[in-house]
């Protein structure tokens, strides 16, 4: 007989008769028969326990045992094959000598025959070899009769002195029948099949089979349990492992992550096995530990993470979604890796890595930008506004890049040539409170070069932003604003409407009521473009509610109310990507392909105040 593959097993034996069975599968000794109603065993040897501390509910590990008769002669346990081949990783395990054991639902009651250790009927399902698997080999007893003797259950006619039990299916069998259940998505099947060989606890392709079964069931609890067993026994067995990280996954950090609940996700990510989980499960634990650790503004924290994983452990494939290209994981790593090290001022580190990801991935502008900031960062002002400049040069570059060369030409002693920098910066795209501390800095700029008017107006706004926002005044701003006397009155977009004055902008007049649909209506003063001219298209504001890069999608609630408004995440800028942004837009016909008809979404969506 040719040997299938798993999954076609139960298929061959279906197709055979039970003679034909018999001599496909390996072959057993002999056991004596069981007494009724008692577990035998050698003195001294206990029930196998299983592998959890906790059991699954209503299941007794039994250890059948060969008390006598033909056999083994010292009563040692029956055991199964060895070397059998795993139908999946296609490797050789030897499966060591051990019990064997069945696992019987609790309180249940076998039948007679199976109580007094006699032979199944002929065509009887063995639940080991899966459901419609028929035992091998097992002839039809002779009928019993009543006997005449008080209190005997009746004897069989023509049966032989100690009748023998029905061979058992060898553990290498067994594990091929439950995998094509799994693989079939027969999880309950082959949860009955695996747990008897899971109770020995020595087979590593057993286990990480078993808690995966457990877990996708939504037994993840008890997933967690046998595979953090299995991990303690086999650390260094990768499907074990993987099975691991995503028992933590399901009982631990994706709660976690849902509830916002930062340092639990750092615990269970540090819990996960990355470095024999795979791929996917250290992406998925890399990224949730590090946007908590940004969350709670531990960049040492991140820094650590980077170093668990270095970045060829990521793909370096992008995607593209609507024709716009997504970051792939190693760019992602690169992003978080080089602000980390600017962060705790490893300027060197922050200075290598940044221009090896700007080699890496040309057109993203923040790389040769993070290299220009640790250069500065480490003394060389002049070599940093040389690479800042010519950044500047190469197209329209984001805000804060002439925000970073507004500083940096200020730090030189030259206000001039800072403050056009800082008016650059001021009138690109971007939210407001993001550029708090570059009005700051204008208010600084302009105290030297003599413009009272400007800097107290700057002072103003930086103060009203970031009380909006109830973000602590860091103490050089205390003190300019008690020496300027800022009271506080204006509101932020009164204070951004004579800012732009001295940006050298026109101040733009109320939109014009009305929309693209009913109800949707703004009075909101248009932000600028980079090219110095105002946008007259009615706008609405919102707050964004949910975004998923990967997806390229993205939903923006309106401040006046209403369903949630469909965007594009390539359409979101740069410094709006983040919970609760607050962005303003247009609204455009589209289509809603779930919905199957026409819809409104956002576009030239821009931050907002």
């Amino acid at each position: 007989m040719n040997a299938q593959p798993a999954w076609n097993l139960e298929e061959d034996l279906l197709d055979l008769d039970p003679a034909e069975s018999a001599a496909a599968l390996p072959t057993q000794p002999s056991a004596a028969p069981i007494d009724r109603g008692v577990v035998a065993h050698p003195v001294g040897e206990e029930v196998v326990p299983p592998l959890w501390p906790r059991s699954p509910a209503g299941i007794v590990p039994v250890t059948r045992t060969i008390p006598s008769g033909d056999g083994p002669s010292d009563g040692s346990s029956v055991t199964g094959a060895t070397g059998s081949t795993d139908p999946v990783t296609n490797t050789t395990s030897s499966i060591p000598s051990a019990p064997m054991t069945s696992a019987v639902p609790s309180g249940s009651t076998a039948s007679p025959a199976v109580q007094a250790g006699q032979p199944s009927p002929a065509g009887a399902t063995d639940p080991r070899l899966g459901h419609g698997a028929v035992s091998p080999a097992v002839a039809a007893p002779a009928p019993v009769v009543p006997s005449a003797s008080a209190g005997h259950p009746g004897v069989a006619v023509g049966a032989p002195p100690a009748a023998q039990p029905a061979p058992l299916a060898s553990p290498a069998l067994t594990l091929l029948t439950a995998e094509s259940h799994r693989r079939a998505g027969r999880l309950p099947e082959a949860i009955a099949l695996l747990e008897p060989l899971a109770a020995a606890g020595d087979n590593p392709d057993v286990l990480w089979r078993m808690a995966y079964c457990l877990r996708r069931s939504g037994r993840a609890e008890d997933a967690l349990v046998l595979a953090a067993q299995a991990h303690q026994s086999f650390p260094q067995h990768e499907l074990v492992a993987s099975e691991f990280a995503w028992a933590i996954h399901a009982v631990g950090l994706k709660p976690a992550l849902e509830a916002r609940d930062w340092p639990s996700v750092l615990t269970f990510a540090g819990e996960m096995p990355i470095d024999r989980a795979g791929e996917v499960a250290a992406r998925v634990a890399f990224f949730a530990a590090v946007g908590a650790a940004r969350a709670l503004n531990r960049w040492d924290l991140v820094k650590a993470w980077c170093d668990r994983l270095p970045p060829d452990r990521f793909s370096e494939k992008g995607k593209t979604v609507k024709g716009r290209p997504i970051p792939s994981d190693r760019e992602r790593w690169y992003l978080v890796a080089v602000r980390a090290h600017l962060a705790l001022q490893d300027w060197p580190e922050a200075r290598r890595l940044a221009l090896e990801a700007a080699g890496r991935f040309p057109r993203r502008p923040d790389f040769p930008r993070w290299a220009a900031q640790a250069l500065a960062g480490a003394g060389d002002l002049a070599g940093a506004r040389a690479e800042l400049l010519a950044l500047t040069a190469t197209g329209r570059m984001p805000w804060y890049v002439w925000a970073d060369l507004a500083d940096v030409a200020f730090r030189q002693g030259e206000p001039v040539a800072a403050w056009e920098a800082a008016r650059q910066a001021a009138r690109g795209q971007g939210e407001p409170a993001a550029k708090v501390n570059l009005f700051f800095l204008m208010a600084t700029l302009a105290e030297r070069l003599d413009r009272p008017a400007d800097a107290a107006l700057h002072l103003e706004l930086a103060v009203a932003l970031r009380r909006e926002r109830g973000w602590a005044l860091p103490e050089p701003l205390q003190e300019a604003a008690v020496r300027w006397q800022v009271t506080g009155g204006a509101t932020v977009a009164d204070l951004l409407r004579r800012c732009r004055e001295s940006w050298g902008l026109a101040v733009s007049g109320s939109a014009p009521q009305g929309g693209a649909t009913a109800g949707a209506r703004g009075d909101s003063v248009a932000e600028p473009d980079q090219a110095g001219g105002a946008a007259s298209a009615p706008r609405q504001t919102g707050r964004l509610v949910h975004y998923n890069e990967a997806r390229d999608i993205a939903f923006i609630q309106p401040d006046q109310g209403g369903d949630a408004v469909f965007a594009y995440a390539r359409d979101l800028p740069e410094e709006c990507r983040f919970p609760r942004a607050r962005v303003s837009y247009t609204l455009i016909p589209g289509f809603d392909r779930k919905k199957n008809r026409p819809a409104l979404r956002a576009a030239d969506i821009r931050a907002a105040s």
